[in-house]
C-alpha cells in the first residue's frame, strides 16, 4: 500500500503463510495495515480512501461482513476506524489504472519509481 501524500509506500514478504491462502486474505491485510499506518499519523485523518483493483474488497468494506477466515481482519480494522473515529470509503480502481499501487504489490519499485519519482518504498511487518 502507499500514501500518494506522503510519497511513500510499503511493501511486506508474505512468504510465510500457507500456500492454501487466498490473495483476498492478502488484499484484506493490505487494507488493514494501511488503516493501521494512517491510525498512527500524527493527524489522524478523518477520512481515508483505499483504491483497489479487488472488488471483493469493496464488497467487504461496505457491508461490513465477510466469511470465517477474512473476519478477525475485518474486526481489527472496524476496532482502529472507531477508536480513530475515521471514515473508510474503499473504492474500485483497476489495476491498470492504480499504476504506483499495482507496481509496488508486484515488488516492481523500478515501476513504482518511474510512475511516482519521489516515492520512498519501505518494508513492513503487519
Amino acid at each position: 500500500f502507499f500514501f500518494p501524500s506522503f510519497n511513500i509506500g510499503f511493501q511486506a514478504h508474505v512468504s510465510t503463510l500457507p500456500s492454501s491462502f487466498h490473495i483476498n486474505f492478502l488484499e484484506m491485510l493490505a487494507v488493514c495495515s494501511a488503516v493501521h499506518a494512517a491510525a498512527k499519523f500524527s493527524t489522524i485523518p478523518k477520512c481515508l480512501a483505499v483504491f483497489t483493483n479487488s472488488t471483493f474488497m469493496v464488497t467487504v468494506f461496505s457491508s461490513l461482513s465477510t466469511c470465517a477466515p477474512y473476519n478477525q481482519i475485518l474486526i481489527s480494522t472496524v476496532d482502529i476506524l472507531i477508536a480513530c473515529s475515521i471514515d473508510l470509503h474503499v473504492v474500485h480502481v483497476p489495476g491498470a489504472l492504480n499504476c504506483v499501487a499495482d507496481a509496488i504489490s508486484q515488488f516492481d519499485n523500478c515501476a513504482a519509481s518511474l510512475f511516482m519519482p519521489s516515492i520512498s518504498i519501505l518494508p513492513f511487518s503487519p
